[in-house]
């Protein structure tokens, strides 16, 4: 299946760790040496803290009393000069991903590729003892033209709704989804996060947004074969979800080439 015309503006891979027993505590000084192992490559980095707040004592009205407080690190994240990858260690967390800023999307093998180079690095790096899960994110735009003064039924496009009563609501204004699709013995499970953007007053377009997560549990390796066979079904999961979520007209909207 090739798409002339991809809707994808972001791809994510998640590795989420086993630790090794004697793992020093998390913490800016064990973060920040693996993220300069690839400062020629990603020269621009952020450290990412939490606060998290605790109230210990409470007047008789509720009133907060006694509050303490404690800033601790969530991760560290550098990317490149376009912007277009980003490399983020947390806490047994490795994420790797691709934005797209304009250009061809890659594809799915050479971004996974890439993902599990930086895999490789962390293993040296932490000595894990494996990876316990693993998790493939993507992140869809797609654009429906609107004539002037023209509405659309979102049925037309979208074979995943909510549907109402028209005559009692009128029509939907604004569409916010989430969707859980639980774990079974042949397919891992699934999360959609399907939502519509905001436009501009007369722009002629509708926009909405698909969120897409598949997370891989029980990894249980730092096999590269393994994980790459495991993300290689994740991703034929979530190709298969996004086609039939789609009527044959909203799959035209990406220029589908041959079969799909």
């Amino acid at each position: 299946m090739e798409l002339t015309k991809p809707p994808v503006i972001e791809v994510g891979v998640e590795f989420h760790f086993d630790p090794r027993p004697d793992k020093q505590p998390w913490d800016p000084a064990v973060a920040v040496p693996f993220i300069d192992l690839f400062q020629g490559e990603y020269p621009h980095v952020e450290v990412i803290q939490e606060e998290k707040i605790r109230i210990e004592k409470r007047t008789p009205d509720g009133t907060p009393k006694a509050i303490s407080g404690k800033i601790s690190l969530d991760r560290v994240r550098a990317r490149n000069e376009e912007g277009s990858r980003w490399l983020q260690v947390g806490n047994d967390l490795l994420v790797y991903s691709f934005v797209r800023k304009g250009e061809t999307y890659p594809g799915f093998r050479e971004l996974c590729t890439e993902a599990l180079h930086k895999l490789d690095s962390y293993v040296e790096h932490f000595q894990p003892v494996a990876v316990h899960r693993t998790a493939l994110t993507y992140l869809d735009l797609i654009e429906i033209p609107v004539p002037a003064g023209a509405t659309i039924q979102l049925e037309d496009y979208f074979r995943l709704r909510v549907e109402t009563p028209e005559e009692t609501f009128g029509p939907i204004g604004y569409v916010s989804l989430r969707l859980f699709f639980p774990q079974t013995e042949t397919r891992d499970q699934l999360l959609l996060w399907f939502d519509t953007v905001p436009t501009k007053p007369g722009e002629g377009i509708l926009r909405f947004q698909m969120h897409w997560k598949c997370i891989c549990e029980d990894v249980a390796s730092l096999n590269k074969e393994e994980i790459r066979l495991r993300l290689d079904r994740a991703h034929r999961r979530l190709v298969d979800c996004f086609r039939d979520s789609f009527t044959e007209r909203g799959w035209a909207l990406f220029g589908p080439i041959g079969s799909s």
